[in-house]
């Protein structure tokens, strides 16, 4: 599935019952194309290149969040389990 959307790839998984890894689901780097994060205030301008896997919206480092692949699987199996 390499070159699709990472929305596209997550939602084939989804309809596959197909097991997602970590890093598809986490912020990710979006390439070249830069932005301002969406959550800070709009006079710090601040400038980023990760994008929310989920809204796909731009980030910069203080609002990015880390999580080991074990946490993350931990995480999404309780999610199941509600």
């Amino acid at each position: 599935m390499a070159g699709l959307p990472r929305k596209l790839k997550r939602n084939i998984s989804e309809h596959l019952n197909m097991e997602v890894g970590a890093a598809d689901t986490e912020a990710v780097s979006s390439g070249t194309w830069r932005g301002t994060c969406k959550i800070c205030p709009a006079k710090k301008r601040r400038q980023s290149k990760t994008q929310c896997n989920l809204c796909m919206k731009n980030i910069c480092r203080s609002h990015t969040t880390f999580i080991c692949n074990q946490c993350y699987m931990d995480k999404e199996t309780d999610s199941d389990e509600n």
